[in-house]
């Protein structure tokens, strides 16, 4: 019975998965080489939002990582950071968990312990003040045993049992001790170990030593031996007090790369740190495990702190930044930082070899544990698989057929993107262009044949007993019936309706038993004798449940968590019980699960809440708020797991929201102005296990409650009723003393709208009286005048003619007089205000003439009557008009009287 599984998204056009097998046959494995090292994580300063350099580890009983960073103290919960600063921003150099449980640290001239009572917001405890102010002593290494903490510079010891500092100064610089078989021992810089018992010292001369010789590092090996890390002489065995150096490449290598850290792991196994080359780790100070530096995975060569934290996680504090490396976990990555292998797609074990497929080629693990490019296989290989014994390669180019440690072209088909063993001698491939029919003879698969019809570009497919169903980028289900001995497609049918029903869900495929299964999301379809999709029998459906439920095979039907990375399946080998994937940069190898993941795997947890700023008692039970209290900030943690940078759970608060939310990576969730109402805050991981956190309850206020709102609805009432009243009774008020006070103000408006009529009559009639006088004194004076001449005349000698000549003079003067205009004008201007006035000042060019014209213009006199006043003819006023017009600048569509009148 074989179970084969096939992953598509209908988004992606091409998508690699695995092949799933219950039951297969032996495949020859071999373990994958040291170049595979264990997942690293990587956090630089915009993560943690500190320094560069990172000097020690600690951790507390929640699982919080303390880091003593050139900012100060950084705590991380698995998912968010703080920073706690020592006294004036000093540098801590040195950080330990004590006996007590306190987070110790120490930088110049200070040491102390971080307080978490409140845990949003930490702060910094000094002791010791008075024994280190002034002594210049900076305490570079902290550690300690059952009922003490040793505070160390490089100079000076102060030993603490919880209340009382005591100071003890060597007789030589010393560099980091610790406790070995409950003593301590402490190096000298210049050789040798100080080794206390009680505070008593004893000088401990290793022989075979050389003097220069600085230790960074020691550890118990076995019952009898120390293992002794110097910076530049490498490792030594001390075997009583003599000091034998190690003989091996690992050594040659570690006396280059300067050894700066030393500790062993839980497992048993050694981290060595060093300043040049990253981290060694190994179990017998011969062969190495594993290598870390910059060129696989790691962020910067110099190691400047090592540290294991309680589940296993090797913490390394680098010069820039910090690595954690999941040595507990059994999933190897290789790295491929320099990018020599390129993408991969496909991987399989041959003849104790392990080989991957990529854009690039075909690589192969040599002996000497690094990858090597397999000769004929340059360019993009999709598929690896064993048939009858061989190695065949999908390429970009065709098939390829390993023989004698080379690839040869067997098919020159191009495209072959997977492929099926049928039976010994003939296996089904899917190409660019269709399905073809590969053959084995004299050795070699070749004689390629098409299968005409099938056109159709598959990605991936099952085939049964002549039946093909495959994954289509576009169609998403293509079904072909095959007739593979004529080579001809007997039917085919496609599924091009059927992302509409799938949304962003992911189309798998499932050979199981002699059925082929359609899978989306959770539900199965079977795949009928004609390509129908057809709903399984109720037995049918409690035979695979019975198998997904079934513990040992439990990896075989379940999804496998790919989030924490962007990655995909690419092969699965079940004699191993591994899966590799590839990821951006190389590939993992990936340890399957043995037994169904427990529902208490979540380690998402509740650090801290607070409510409206105040830190909430997290030991109360189902709190109940005040009302006001409706604002909440709740800070997740992940302690137990803060390997992972991203997280794939989701949080829940009903019933203010009833979807579920994806955590944010920091933790923090913040909820403002929430009602009245009971709360649950629930989690939950990919695999849908739902976990609470948390309760709580905020009360309606006292007018939010039944009784409060039938009294609040009751005073409400009465008082609208009061309010009505009295407001019925102003309102009839005012608008009795608005309608008197309306009737007065029009009968003022009346009597002020008939005396402004009246003066303005009055006023006219004035000015019109005011002209007629001056007008009937100017003729009577130009008649008196006139009279006075004549009898003037008329008295000498002169002639008749001589006294009308004069008269007629003295009629054309009094005419011509500006005299008569001025009058006009201050008369004028009386009756139209200002109209002169600001016509100069808006036509400065205007001669007195024309203003004296526009003047009558504006009276709507004529031509005709402006003629015999002006004492020109009328043809003469028209071209007076017309030159005025011009130096207004009015075109001819304008009326001049109108706009005159209007000025």
């Amino acid at each position: 019975m074989q179970l084969v599984s096939h992953i598509y998204h209908p988004k992606i056009s091409i998508l690699f998965c695995a092949i799933l097998v219950i039951i297969a046959p032996l495949i020859p494995e071999s373990q994958l080489h040291a170049q595979e090292i264990p997942a690293i994580l990587s956090f630089d300063r915009s993560d943690y939002q500190g320094g560069n350099k990172n000097w020690g580890f600690a951790e507390d009983d929640a699982g919080n990582l303390y880091v003593a960073n050139t900012e100060g103290i950084m705590i991380y919960n698995g998912m968010n950071w703080q920073m706690v600063h020592l006294p004036n921003h000093r540098v801590p150099r040195s950080i330990f968990r004590g006996f007590d449980d306190r987070i110790y640290a120490g930088g110049f001239e200070t040491i102390g312990y971080i307080d978490r009572s409140d845990p949003s917001q930490p702060v910094f405890v000094e002791i010791g003040q008075k024994i280190l102010q002034g002594t210049e002593e900076e305490i570079w290494h902290i550690t300690g045993d059952q009922d003490q903490i040793l505070f160390q510079s490089f100079s000076i010891m102060l030993f603490y049992d919880g209340d009382d500092l005591d100071l003890y100064t060597p007789h030589d610089n010393i560099m980091f001790g610790q406790w070995i078989d409950s003593q301590l021992w402490v190096p000298q810089i210049n050789n040798g170990f100080y080794r206390f018992e009680e505070h008593t010292e004893h000088t401990v001369q290793p022989r075979n030593l050389p003097e220069d010789a600085v230790i960074t590092g020691f550890e118990k090996f076995n019952d009898q031996q120390l293992v002794i890390a110097t910076r530049n002489e490498g490792l030594f065995f001390l075997n009583d007090s003599l000091a034998i150096p190690l003989t091996n490449d690992l050594n040659d290598r570690l006396k280059a790369d300067q050894i700066n850290e030393l500790i062993r792991l839980k497992n048993g196994d050694y981290a060595i740190g060093t300043i040049q080359n990253g981290v060694f780790i190994t179990n017998d100070f011969k062969n190495v495990k594993h290598h870390l530096n910059k060129k696989n995975g790691l962020a910067n060569n110099t190691v400047l702190s090592l540290y294991e934290t309680r589940t296993g996680a090797l913490c390394i504090g680098l010069n820039i930044g910090i690595n954690i490396l999941k040595v507990q976990e059994p999933d190897l990555y290789y790295y491929d930082i320099e990018g020599k292998l390129g993408t991969v797609f496909t991987a399989a074990y041959y003849q104790n070899r392990f080989y991957v497929g990529t854009n690039q080629g075909v690589f192969v693990s040599n002996d000497q544990k690094e990858f090597e490019l397999v000769p004929g296989s340059q360019g993009q290989a999709w598929d690896l698989i064993l048939a009858g014994g061989d190695l065949l390669c999908g390429h970009n180019s065709g098939t390829l057929q390993l023989v004698d440690d080379r690839f040869l072209l067997v098919s020159s088909i191009t495209g072959g993107l997977y492929m099926q063993l049928i039976n010994d001698h003939q296996l089904l491939q899917s190409t660019y262009n269709g399905l073809v029919l590969l053959e084995k003879q004299d050795g070699l698969w070749q004689n390629p044949t098409r299968i005409s019809g099938t056109d159709k570009l598959v990605d991936r497919f099952i085939y049964k007993s002549g039946k093909v169903v495959g994954l289509h980028p576009y169609f998403g289900l293509v079904f072909y019936h095959l007739d593979l001995d004529s080579h001809q497609m007997v039917y085919r049918k496609t599924f091009q309706n059927l992302e509409a029903h799938m949304g962003n869900n992911t189309l798998g495929l499932l050979s199981f038993q002699d059925s082929m299964l359609v899978q989306i999301d959770s539900a199965f379809y079977e795949i009928g004798q004609h390509g129908s999709i057809e709903n399984i029998s109720s037995s049918f459906q409690a035979l695979i449940d019975q198998r997904m439920g079934d513990k040992t095979r439990y990896h075989i039907l379940k999804p496998i968590n790919n989030n924490s990375e962007q990655s995909r399946l690419i092969a699965y080998f079940p004699s191993k019980n591994i899966v590799i994937k590839s990821i951006e940069e190389g590939y993992v190898k990936q340890q399957l699960p043995t037994t169904s993941p427990s529902d208490n795997q979540s380690v998402i947890a509740l650090d801290y809440a607070l409510v409206n700023g105040r830190l909430i008692d997290q030991t109360e039970q189902n709190p109940e708020f005040n009302p006001n209290d409706n604002s909440l900030v709740f800070q997740l943690g992940n302690a137990n797991g803060f390997l992972k940078k991203e997280n794939n759970v989701q949080y829940r608060l009903t019933p203010y929201d009833q979807n579920w939310n994806p955590i944010p990576p920091d933790g923090t969730l913040d909820f403002k102005q929430l009602n009245h109402g009971i709360y649950h805050l629930d989690i939950r991981s990919n695999e849908k296990n739902t976990h609470h956190l948390y309760t709580f309850t905020i009360p309606p206020h006292w007018y939010e409650s039944w009784p409060g709102v039938l009294t609040l609805l009751g005073f409400c009432g009465l008082l609208v009723w009061l309010v009505n009243e009295r407001n019925k009774k102003r309102l009839k008020s005012e608008k009795q003393k608005l309608l008197k006070e309306k009737e007065r103000a029009l009968e003022a408006e009346r009597i002020k709208a008939k005396t402004e009529k009246l003066e303005h009559e009055l006023a006219y009639k004035t000015k019109m009286l005011a002209n007629t006088a001056i007008t009937m004194v100017q003729k009577n004076k130009m008649l008196n005048e006139l009279k006075a001449v004549i009898k003037k005349e008329s008295s000498r000698s002169d002639s008749v003619q001589n006294v009308k000549g004069k008269a007629i003079k003295l009629i054309d003067r009094n005419l011509r007089s500006d005299e008569s205009w001025e009058i006009f004008d201050r008369n004028f201007a009386e009756v139209h205000e200002d109209f002169l006035d600001r016509f100069k000042e808006t036509y400065p060019n205007i001669t007195p003439g024309d203003l004296r014209l526009a003047a009558y213009i504006r009276m709507n006199m004529s031509s005709k009557e402006i003629a015999p006043v002006l004492q020109i003819s009328v043809r003469s006023v028209e071209n007076k008009r017309y030159r005025l017009r011009k130096k207004m600048n009015l075109s001819s569509d304008i009326n001049l009287s109108e706009h005159l009148m209007r000025f």
